[in-house]
């Protein structure tokens, strides 16, 4: 069963800044995690630029239910990241509509002690080996509010390519997203 490989996933990889080997173990996100989701989807240093907003007590329970939900529609979704046996965020593959037009998208956030350590990088380089070969698919996006320049580096140093430039809204804004693609070698 797809699901059981990637629940168990996890994949030792040698980060060259801090040459030290970091084993990145992905879980499925359940009810057990509120407290450690609540701290992403609240802090507005993670969420305002790539979400425009903060989530609330009753967004969070949502959330966590369509993620649920994920698992059982799509095989997939978002994954809560550990390392080192204590969560540093969340990621994953999930089904979305950019411009009408169906993908399926890396998403990730990374709490703010585990940034700037090329984790974030590693995260999707696993993200697309899990896509091409755990569930077949052949092309991947990866989107970004335009000014997110570290978001654009990563897909960037993962082979990602411009694909297009679209407005999406957050709040009340319409605000510049670019989407990157990766297609199966």
């Amino acid at each position: 069963m797809k699901m059981a490989i990637i629940t168990n996933y996890s994949t030792p990889n040698l980060l060259k800044r801090s040459n030290i080997m970091t084993t990145l173990t992905y879980q499925k996100i359940s009810l057990a995690d509120e407290a450690f989701l609540t701290k992403l989807l609240t802090n507005p240093n993670l969420m305002m630029l790539g979400w425009g907003k903060t989530f609330t007590k009753n967004d969070i329970d949502l959330w966590i239910t369509k993620i649920l939900a994920g698992y059982q529609q799509d095989d997939f979704s978002y994954y809560l990241v550990i390392n080192n046996q204590q969560p540093i965020g969340i990621a994953g593959l999930l089904k979305t509509t950019i411009n009408q037009r169906e993908v399926v998208e890396i998403a990730y956030i990374i709490d703010e002690p585990f940034q700037r350590q090329g984790l974030a990088t590693q995260i999707v380089a696993e993200l697309l080996t899990a896509a091409f070969n755990v569930y077949g698919l052949e092309e991947v996006v990866i989107q970004f509010n335009e000014e997110h320049h570290a978001s654009r580096r990563i897909a960037e140093k993962n082979g990602a390519l411009p694909l297009m430039t679209y407005k999406r809204k957050q709040g009340t804004n319409l605000v510049n997203y670019d989407v990157y693609f990766v297609k199966k070698r």
